[in-house]
Formats: structure tokens, C-alpha cells, sequence
């Protein structure tokens, strides 16, 4: 298989997804991730890959696989109360 960004792109969420399946609820931790996403890219693909040089690409996917899907609930839940007090509050829009 020919590799090209989109090829890229897919083997990096079906890892960042692999990953997340494995570690759904505490997570990962922070220094443990990059090793596990290294591990998946080098699996996956022919390519050598450097290792730490592809990361999850998206940092939705980051907080669950680091710190589990509570963290990822919490951080959404804060952002929604951000998001309804910002509607009233045209300081912090601003």
C-alpha cells in the first residue's frame, strides 16, 4: 500500500481508536500514551516511524486516551457552562 496523508490519517485514528478501546476508563497517563501510539503506528504500517514524532492529532482524543473518559466528561461539561455563560456575558465573548 502507497502511503500518503490519507493513509496516514486513517492508520493514526484507528490507532488513537485501538488505544482508547484498551484504556477507555483511567486512561493511559501522560507518558505512557505516546509509548502505546508509537507501539500501534509501528504495528500497523510498513513505514519506520520516529518515535514520538506522531502524536494523537486531536486533542479530544489525547484527554480521554491520557487521562480516561471522565476527564474527557468533565472537560466537555465545563466548556458547555463557558459556552452558556458566555451568551449572557458579552465580557468574556469579548
Amino acid at each position: 500500500m502507497k502511503e500518503n496523508t490519507v493513509n496516514q490519517r486513517q492508520l493514526i485514528l484507528t490507532c488513537n481508536l485501538e488505544v482508547l478501546k484498551e484504556h477507555l476508563w483511567l486512561g493511559t497517563s501522560t507518558n505512557k500514551a505516546q509509548i502505546l501510539l508509537d507501539d500501534c503506528y509501528q504495528s500497523n504500517s510498513e513505514l519506520v516511524f520516529e518515535k514520538g514524532k506522531y502524536n494523537s492529532h486531536n486533542q479530544y482524543f489525547t484527554i480521554v486516551i491520557n487521562y480516561g473518559i471522565f476527564t474527557l466528561l468533565a472537560f466537555l461539561v465545563a466548556i458547555y457552562f463557558i459556552l452558556k455563560k458566555a451568551k449572557t456575558n458579552y465580557f468574556l465573548v469579548a
